[in-house]
């Protein structure tokens, strides 16, 4: 078995520390959880969400350049709000460069956006991975849905191919 993936916290000043040796050891993606610290948080203004959209475009930037494949930023409260009626992952989805920026979809969270085979549709080749934290897998039919989320793991599993 081999780690692919590094989850690390969003910080603007530890971009080299950051990626530095991942390439040595194999890996292949880090993933962010949210990029809303120091940008508003759960309650972001329009030009904190552009801040922290330029800032993680750098970052992957970097990562890109240290070998790394991909960076994926994963959906928390930041990216689940609202910006002047706008949805926050709607925007960022916008302003990351879809080169080096993919999605993590958090399963236990991504209803608070809405449909989540909406979002597969709507961004296809966006979404790299799915964070199955808070979701009842235990298979009581063959499109059984997550009791916390009510999402059917079929359908987001074939949705979510490229």
């Amino acid at each position: 078995m081999a780690a692919i993936s590094r989850r690390e916290f969003f910080r603007k000043t530890a971009t080299e520390a950051a990626v530095a040796g991942l390439e040595d050891i194999g890996m292949t993606q880090m993933s962010t959880a949210s990029i809303g610290s120091g940008n508003g948080g759960n309650t972001p203004t329009l030009d904190q969400v552009k801040a922290a959209a330029e800032e993680y475009n750098k970052i992957a930037a970097e990562a890109a350049k240290a070998g790394l494949l991909q960076q994926a930023l994963h959906n928390e409260g930041f990216e689940n709000s609202t910006v002047d009626g706008r949805r926050t992952c709607d925007i960022l989805l916008e302003l990351l460069d879809p080169k080096l920026v993919k999605m993590q979809f958090q399963m236990s969270s991504m209803r608070v956006l809405g449909d989540p085979v909406e979002y597969f549709t709507k961004y296809p080749g966006r979404f790299i991975s799915m964070h199955l934290q808070g979701v009842n897998l235990a298979p009581a039919s063959r499109t059984t849905s997550s009791s916390r989320t009510g999402i059917s793991r079929r359908r987001a599993s074939r949705s979510s191919r490229p």
